[in-house]
């Protein structure tokens, strides 16, 4: 599901250059958003595939990478939640961005980063001779956690999403 979230890369130009995002990563096209589900692809036709599963006014974006905790990192991740409250702005009443190490969830540990899954389009090479797409994985080592918070309606906020933020410089 990491792979069609990051989707296919955009037409090439007609000198064969991808189009390029900030810090030239491929720009892509055709994102699967993961709220949808593993069974995304048979239950949603069409243009529906790609639209944003909380709005379906938009299509799905995401950036040059598609990360996310590992399986049976359930506890890891409700600790990661705990402490991104743990930093939230009580009297707020708008949307909430916290970044954080994993260090600061979870303590010193220099394997923090072996919880976390990903991929990004090779940038040197985005498709290969037989038109399959060029997924390169995410290396996390130094990564961050970004956790974004919606006021809930009651005084409180509920957690949008979380995912593992890795460095550009070591994914190259």
């Amino acid at each position: 599901m990491l792979k069609a979230r990051l989707g296919t890369p955009s037409s090439p130009s007609s000198a064969g250059e991808y189009p390029r995002m900030d810090g030239g990563y491929i720009q892509s096209q055709n994102k699967i958003d993961p709220a949808h589900g593993p069974d995304a692809r048979s239950r949603l036709q069409g243009s529906d595939l790609y639209k944003d599963a909380e709005d379906s006014s938009r299509r799905h974006k995401c950036g040059a990478f598609s990360t996310a905790f590992k399986p049976g990192q359930d506890e890891a991740f409700m600790h990661a939640d705990i402490h991104g409250r743990s930093r939230l702005d009580p009297s707020s009443t708008e949307r909430q961005v916290i970044r954080f190490s994993p260090e600061d969830a979870w303590g010193p540990h220099n394997g923090h980063h072996r919880r976390f899954r990903g991929f990004y389009i090779d940038r040197d090479n985005p498709v290969d001779g037989n038109g399959n797409v060029n997924y390169k994985p995410v290396d996390f080592r130094d990564a961050n956690l970004l956790a974004i918070y919606d006021p809930d309606g009651r005084g409180g906020h509920r957690l949008v999403t979380m995912y593992p933020e890795p460095l550009q410089a070591r994914n190259r």
